[in-house]
């Protein structure tokens, strides 16, 4: 069992999954047949058909997984159990008194499942007509039906209701696994997608537009998904990494990009989204942090805090090197203007390099 697992997780596409499930089920139920209708006494006939059924579905099943032959077994499939075995055991093996009305169903569903478009369409119409015509001859040649008895009828029926029953069950509970699977991953997909649109991949902060979009909504006081949005208590910092194209020079690029992450992820766990708070990168070396606190007092300690978590960080490239950021600090509840906003934090910034870097101005 668990090898037939394994073999099915191996196969990617769906249809041929249900293929090999149809073979694998079909041939230990054609087996079940096989052994009910030997213990029932039933006419010779519908022994070797049933006898016959299963060594077809052995010799499809072993031809497919060794040749790979699955685009033409699934044709062999549908067309040698509508056209041929179940007409042919409806006839001699209890006609309307058995259960073959059931596999009819059965046949036409994986019918359905199998093939695709036109091919469907046509083998539908060839074998409904033939499952048709089974019927009719039965009705209109009676004597030619070895009609089962009350017993016998019962526990076919019952035997075959389990069979398709347990073969549909199967078909079924794959085909949800499968619509669970890709639901899964397409949603996986989506929040991977969704979060490369709105976040810088090197740092893993949210990007510039991003940034934009939280502050558009700020200054709007647009209060959506119980998040804090308004101007009250809200704060933004904006940062630069001191010397970073010096950085750049002595230690090359990948370096200088550890650098940035190591940077950026100070400032996500400085940060609360819950609360209404963002930190993004701004461009290059720049970042900025919208915090939520108190007071202008509060919020400084807060930034300068991420300053000095930052100072403290040791390089193994580089043990004695020691990497600062400048930057500046403001309230948005004293402007009613975005751009003026922006533009004054990043004169703070400017002026704290200016006044000797590794600072904060507020």
């Amino acid at each position: 069992m668990n090898k037939i697992k394994d073999f099915l997780s191996e196969t990617k596409d769906l249809k041929i999954k249900i293929y090999y499930v149809i073979l694998f089920i079909g041939s230990f139920a054609n087996l079940i047949s096989l052994i009910a209708d030997i213990v029932q006494g039933l006419d010779k006939r519908t022994i070797l058909s049933a006898f016959a059924c299963f060594l077809f579905l052995i010799g499809l099943l072993h031809a497919s997984i060794r040749y790979h032959i699955e685009n033409v077994g699934k044709y062999l499939l549908v067309y040698f159990f509508n056209c041929l075995f179940f007409p042919l055991t409806f006839i001699t093996g209890g006609g309307i008194s058995s259960g073959m009305l059931l596999c009819y169903i059965l046949a036409l569903f994986v019918l359905g499942l199998l093939l695709e478009k036109k091919a469907r369409i046509i083998a539908y119409i060839i074998c409904i007509l033939v499952l048709e015509f089974s019927i009719i001859i039965s009705y209109l040649k009676p004597d030619l039906v070895d009609m089962l008895d009350y017993k016998s009828s019962v526990i076919d029926i019952t035997v075959t209701l389990l069979i398709t029953s347990a073969t549909i069950v199967a078909i079924l509970s794959m085909i949800l696994n499968a619509y669970d699977n890709e639901r899964r991953t397409a949603q996986q997909l989506n929040n991977r997608l969704r979060e490369l649109s709105v976040k810088d991949e090197l740092s893993g902060l949210y990007n510039r537009r991003e940034l934009f979009r939280k502050l558009d909504s700020i200054y709007q006081s647009e209060v959506g998904d119980s998040v804090p949005s308004s101007k009250e208590d809200c704060y933004i910092a904006m940062f630069d990494i001191d010397d970073f194209k010096l950085l750049n020079d002595e230690y090359g690029h990948q370096f200088g990009d550890k650098v940035l992450s190591e940077i950026a992820n100070i400032f996500i766990e400085s940060t609360n989204e819950d609360n209404g708070e963002l930190a993004a990168r701004y461009g290059g070396e720049e970042f900025v942090c919208i915090i939520r606190a108190d007071n202008p007092e509060d919020a400084l300690s807060r930034v300068e805090k991420m300053r000095t978590d930052i100072l403290k960080i040791r390089w193994e490239e580089a043990p004695k090197l020691v990497v600062t950021i400048s930057g500046g600090l403001i309230g948005c509840e004293e402007y009613d203007d975005l751009r003026v906003t922006i533009h004054d934090v990043d004169a703070l910034l400017y002026k704290a390099k200016r006044e000797g870097k590794n600072q904060i101005k507020l």
